[in-house]
């Protein structure tokens, strides 16, 4: 019987290192680890599909610790190469994770969210389209965010993202919701420049009347002013204006930014 058990990516880092010190690591307990992660991810997938949003997937706790496994396992390795760069994943994690530290969101409030931008915008038909989303609740803090988005793209257009959210260690001041509606805002850019890293051309011209010199000063920060008017706009909706992490900028401005992206998310195929 396979013995793992990690609730957060911070746990799941010593249970993987606790393995991989035996020496040699068992191979056969190796194998047996991959088989029971990439169950845990079918079995999570399947229960998307089951409960009607096939194109996103929320996972928490020692689930969502298998899945970051799955998701970060060095594929097509075998022997002393899969040993080093598992031992190499180890290192990474216990260079970025740290305890659990502040809130979290939880699964419940993830799911509800998406659902409402499915229901409102038809978020995953426009934006996820062919592609997947896997949102993992990491229960652990990171020593320099409090979330991550790891987009793959792939050669038919097609793309996968997966967005870690972290126990906040940051700004106090951002809500949990505001963080994750950031984060879903540059998989949106993603989807319309296939490029996290850009934005759409007219977003330069729209956004130059809020944020001057956006065109120019800081075009390289163009993607997260992307996803900041992304976040502000859904929570200019009634239903999400007590997590509004801009007080300062005007609810008019914001209702605009949300008629902007209503106007984007239709503008996809």
């Amino acid at each position: 019987m396979l013995e793992f058990s990690a609730d957060s990516f911070f746990e799941l880092a010593g249970v993987l290192a606790g393995l991989l010190s035996q020496d040699p690591p068992e191979k056969v307990k190796i194998k047996k680890l991959y088989s029971h992660i990439e169950q845990t991810y079918i079995s999570a997938m399947r229960g998307a599909i089951l409960d009607k949003h096939p194109q996103w997937c929320v996972q928490g706790h020692q689930r969502a610790a298998e899945i970051y496994l799955y998701q970060n396992w060095p594929h097509g390795e075998t022997g002393r190469n899969l040993v080093s760069k598992l031992n190499m994943l180890v290192d990474q994690m216990k260079s970025d994770f740290l305890p659990s530290e502040g809130e979290q969101l939880s699964v419940a409030s993830i799911e509800s969210i998406l659902s409402h931008l499915d229901q409102q915008d038809r978020y995953s038909e426009k934006v996820l389209k062919n592609g997947n989303l896997m949102i993992l609740s990491a229960g652990c803090s990171h020593r320099q965010f409090d979330a991550l988005s790891r987009p793959r793209i792939y050669q038919d257009d097609s793309f996968c993202c997966d967005i870690y959210l972290l126990h906040r260690k940051g700004d106090k001041n951002s809500s949990l919701e505001s963080i994750l509606l950031h984060e879903l805002g540059h998989v949106l850019n993603l989807s319309l420049t296939g490029d996290i890293s850009a934005v759409p051309e007219d977003f330069f011209t729209f956004g130059e009347l809020f944020f001057p010199g956006l065109g120019a000063t800081y075009r390289e920060q163009a993607p997260e002013f992307f996803a900041h008017c992304f976040s502000m706009g859904i929570t200019s909706r009634p239903e999400f204006q007590q997590y509004d992490a801009f007080p300062a900028i005007k609810p008019e401005h914001k209702r605009l930014f949300d008629t902007y992206m209503k106007s984007k998310i239709a503008s996809l195929p």
